[in-house]
């Protein structure tokens, strides 16, 4: 799709610059106990870190601290 296509070029171009787009709520982080010991109860669970980008936990601080991106 046109959305799907439009950050594929955004993630190549962040690729080049060294650059990588700020996450609202989550950090990346290298490993996850919690995460390791959740995957061994999905049937067949496991990582594919090349489609999701690594392991990802929720911030509170950065929930606490984040503006709403809109107004009503």
């Amino acid at each position: 799709s046109l959305i799907e296509n439009q950050q594929r070029e955004l993630r190549k171009r962040e690729k080049e610059q060294g650059s990588e787009w700020q996450r609202r709520f989550f950090n990346r982080v290298p490993n996850s106990p919690r995460f390791d010991a959740m995957i061994h109860q999905v049937p067949g669970g496991s990582l594919e870190a090349d489609k999701t980008n690594g392991v990802w936990e929720f911030d509170p601080a950065k929930a606490k601290a984040a503006n709403p991106a809109y107004e009503i």
